[in-house]
This record gives structure tokens, C-alpha cells and sequence, in this order.
């Protein structure tokens, strides 16, 4: 991501989240290696900067709404606990006969999806 946008954004972030210096250093490092179509992880960011769960999704939503991001989903089987693998741009995209291929669990895409989130935007 460019630095000027990068600096804008975190500005803007730390005026609403009351982000640290440390924080801010780290989200600046990882924003310069953001590009477009890159897969950015909730639990990622919040262990990076160490913040609750809440706090990620809330700064990765006001980046969605800045318009840096857009939401995905990844199957994710709730009752193993494995990934499948599949990253869907909406939960309309899986399909209603679709089951996790470790335990043959049908698949339910309000439970057994997490959010992520794509980079479509790098200037």
C-alpha cells in the first residue's frame, strides 16, 4: 500500500481506536505489504497488535467501508476444525450440497464460514 495512503488511514484509525505507538508502527509495516488481492487475516492483525477481536474487525470493517478492502469468507468445518480451503466472495457462493471433505460434515455457510478479508485497493 502507498505510504501516503497508508499514513491517512492509520490516522484516521488512531483517532478512533486509540491505537499505541507501538501499534501504529506495527499496522504501518504491515500495510506496506498489502497489495491488491492479498488475503488479510483477522486473527492475524489481532495478534499482531495485540488487540481483542472486536477491535480487529472493527478496524478491518472501517477499512471495508473506506473502500481498501472488501469481506470474503473461508469454509471452515465446525465440527473438525479444519479449513477446506475455499475462499468465497459471498455465502451465497457455496453450494447448498457442499460437505467437508475430512469428516463429510454438510456444511452450514452461517457456521461454518470465518470473515476475511481482501485487499482491492493498493494506492
Amino acid at each position: 500500500m502507498l505510504e501516503t495512503t497508508s499514513l491517512k488511514l492509520i490516522e484516521n484509525l488512531t483517532k478512533k481506536h486509540k491505537l499505541t505507538e507501538y501499534q501504529i508502527d506495527l499496522l504501518s509495516k504491515l500495510l506496506k505489504f498489502w497489495r491488491k488481492g492479498s488475503i488479510v487475516y483477522p486473527g492475524m492483525l489481532k495478534s499482531k497488535l495485540h488487540i481483542s477481536i472486536k477491535e480487529t474487525y472493527d478496524i478491518l470493517e472501517y477499512m471495508l467501508k473506506e473502500g481498501f478492502l472488501e469481506r470474503n469468507f473461508e469454509i471452515y468445518c465446525s465440527k473438525c476444525n479444519k479449513f477446506k480451503g475455499k475462499i468465497v466472495r459471498s455465502l451465497t457462493d457455496i453450494p447448498e450440497d457442499c460437505c467437508c471433505e475430512f469428516c463429510n460434515h454438510e456444511i452450514d455457510p452461517v457456521t461454518d464460514t470465518i470473515a476475511i478479508y481482501r485487499v482491492i485497493k493498493d494506492e
